[in-house]
């Protein structure tokens, strides 16, 4: 009977620190719907980029999150060290074409870890840096 209770005790111990492991504080981890849960830091809204002055949308990432044009600065064990950027869920490009991604159609940006965004693109992503996955007003884009 005494190893059964130390037993229990030693799992609710371990689930209490679980648990205060995986939460965070309010508003540091977003639900983006069917890609996740991610942190703020991975995410640019619509309310993001209109609330700096930019021109264009890389001015606007470069102010905001340098760190989406960075990658994640692993080198690759195949191919090129690309960014690939998926504008409403298709391939179009590398970081180049966020110039012909007009700033206040953008709804939201996300930057998918090469890992992740091999899990939503496949294996032939070409994202061995990760990629910008962008959302617009436009889903015809």
């Amino acid at each position: 009977m005494r190893n059964t209770s130390q037993w229990i005790r030693s799992v609710v111990a371990s689930l209490s620190f679980l648990s205060a492991a995986c939460s965070g504080t309010p508003g540091e981890r977003i639900h983006n719907g069917d890609l996740g849960i991610y942190s703020s830091a991975d995410i640019l809204t619509a309310d993001d980029l209109a609330s700096i002055d930019a021109s264009t949308t890389p001015e606007a990432v470069m102010r905001l999150r340098p760190t989406f044009l960075r990658g994640s600065l692993r080198a690759p064990i195949i191919g090129a060290a690309e960014i690939a950027v998926y504008v409403n869920g298709k391939y179009d490009g590398d970081t180049g074409t966020l110039a012909m991604i007009p700033l206040r159609a953008i709804r939201q940006m996300l930057f998918m870890h090469p890992s992740e965004a091999r899990i939503k693109f496949g294996p032939l992503c070409r994202c061995a840096n990760g990629a910008i996955v962008v959302t617009t007003g436009d889903a015809t884009r």
